[in-house]
């Protein structure tokens, strides 16, 4: 959900050249199996792979030094991108309502790490490591939060 609200603008930059329409299936919001449909995206063709994770670092880069990590403006941003991010959350299974809730929970807890945290993600999802090493386990506690606050749990 985070990744796909604070990065859809750079991922799915019409100004990148490997950035292509693809058509893929929706689907249903709810658990209920309702019917699917083909909805076309921008997606960069190398989107997931290193390739894609070094052309695209200097981006990233830019990207995440224009985001403030104050818990007002993530909050602002978030909200701003939300819509826009749409169609890039619905490539990455992120469009639940209850997992939009639990994203604002996160950011609340989590505004500070904001960055070592994207980092993090960006380097699980396109198999890249920091210099001080893999940076995975981060995205492991964060999904562990995660958990805790979709069960409701207190501990």
């Amino acid at each position: 959900m985070l990744f796909g609200v604070y990065f859809w603008s750079m991922i799915q930059d019409r100004c990148n050249r490997q950035v292509r329409t693809v058509g893929i299936m929706a689907r249903p919001a709810d658990d209920q199996g309702g019917p699917s449909e083909l909805i076309w995206i921008p997606l960069p063709s190398d989107f997931g792979s290193s390739d894609y994770s070094r052309r695209r670092a200097k981006a990233l880069t830019k990207h995440l030094s224009a985001i403030a990590e104050t818990k007002a403006e993530l909050l602002r941003l978030f909200d701003s991108w939300l819509a826009p991010s749409a169609s890039l959350r619905e490539y990455l299974g992120a469009h639940r309502r209850e997992s939009i809730e639990t994203a604002r929970k996160l950011i609340g807890s989590f505004h500070q790490l904001f960055s070592k945290t994207c980092l993090a993600t960006w380097s699980c999802i396109t198999g890249r490591t920091d210099q001080d090493g893999p940076t995975c386990w981060y995205v492991g506690e964060i999904n562990g939060f995660w958990l805790k606050l979709n069960r409701g749990a207190t501990n």
